[in-house]
């Protein structure tokens, strides 16, 4: 977990079988260059090339602000 509150992140890491590449999730996500995105008005979820998971009530612009770090 990194950050509190309503900044908090969950990062999780993320089994690299090949989920990312299933066509609803193409369709559902966007690529980000590092991984994919989905983003609603309530929750960002971020899972990077290098498998982890970004989860939060945060933008989609934070997300990846920490996953480069």
């Amino acid at each position: 977990m990194i950050g509190q509150g309503w900044d908090a992140v969950l990062v999780l890491p993320v089994d690299e079988s090949g989920a990312l590449d299933d066509p609803l999730v193409r369709e559902l996500t966007q690529d980000t260059g590092a991984g994919r995105l989905l983003s609603t008005n309530l929750l960002s979820v971020l899972v990077t090339d290098d498998g982890q998971a970004l989860i939060g009530a945060v933008t989609p612009e934070y997300l990846q602000s920490l996953a480069g770090s």
